[in-house]
């Protein structure tokens, strides 16, 4: 059984959302080319918070802000189980860094997730960003 501990960020910039296009992944190879969310495994000694500011830092060189942490997300499949905690993040633009891990990123709203092919865990991640999408509504 993999176990894992991650944290994954939902970053929202002018009412889009930001996808990276993963290059590989240690799981599994099915993954490669798929799209993501910014976030990753949370390193010994490391808080949720800390490891999300370094792999927002890694991953896309953005400067930003953490808003909220939304509820741990707890998933079980056949042998993978993980304990995700998830982000909602405000980018303060929207000029990304990507690192190796990734070849591209798109912002997008979330109708256009709907419309996208290979998307990981795609209905979860549109629970994320209607989440996201009413919160941002609430605030503004």
């Amino acid at each position: 059984m993999i176990r894992l501990y991650i944290t994954k960020a939902i970053v929202e910039f002018d009412n889009k959302y930001l996808l990276l296009e993963k290059i590989k992944d240690d799981i599994s190879n099915n993954n490669k080319g798929k799209w993501e969310v910014p976030g990753g495994k949370i390193e010994e000694n490391e808080t949720p918070k800390q490891s999300i500011l370094r792999e927002m830092k890694e991953e896309t060189g953005l400067n930003f802000e953490i808003i909220k942490e939304l509820p741990l997300l707890d998933l079980k499949k056949e042998n993978f189980e993980s304990k995700c905690h998830v982000f909602l993040i405000k980018a303060l633009s929207d000029e990304v860094i990507l690192s190796k891990e990734h070849s591209n990123f798109v912002w997008v709203t979330s109708d256009q997730v709907k419309t996208m092919e290979s998307v990981l865990f795609p209905d979860l991640l549109l629970d994320y960003l209607y989440q996201a999408d009413t919160y941002f509504k609430q605030i503004c």
